[in-house]
């Protein structure tokens, strides 16, 4: 796992800003899948016929949005991470989708990272439930 961690880090400082941004999206795509697939049956036969079919191309679970929508639903990630998915699925259209040069700096990309990189706020309830535990 440390060699494919740091063969990714790698390729993703090689890249550009709009290809490091469409690596990322395609590994994340990637990750909702096989979590997805590690739910449904596994015979070679039920594969082939039933369950490859559901990510073939404009199949419900081909893109990325579908994967992040059904995980959620199906409870297998949470809130915090489909708002950070939904992020990098919307960088990654951004960037994949402008013919024109874009880069990080841009205001509307920079809002995005901003918003996944950023700590979650805490509110008031969130401080006084936490208060109450530890004290």
């Amino acid at each position: 796992m440390e060699k494919k961690t740091a063969l990714i880090s790698q390729i993703l400082m090689m890249e550009s800003d709009r290809g490091s941004a469409i690596f990322a999206a395609a590994l994340m795509d990637e990750a909702l899948e096989v979590l997805l697939r590690s739910f449904f049956r596994d015979d070679p036969a039920s594969v082939k016929s039933a369950v490859d079919p559901l990510f073939a191309t404009y199949a419900p679970l081909s893109t990325f949005s579908a994967k992040i929508q059904i995980c959620f639903a199906l409870n297998l990630i949470p809130s915090d991470l489909r708002t950070k998915l939904e992020t990098i699925r919307r960088l990654r259209s951004d960037f994949a989708h402008q013919s024109g040069p874009i880069d990080s700096r841009i205001r509307v990309v920079a809002n995005d990272l901003i918003h996944l990189w950023a700590p979650r706020r805490r509110t008031r309830k969130t401080w006084q439930s936490r208060k109450g535990k530890s004290g």
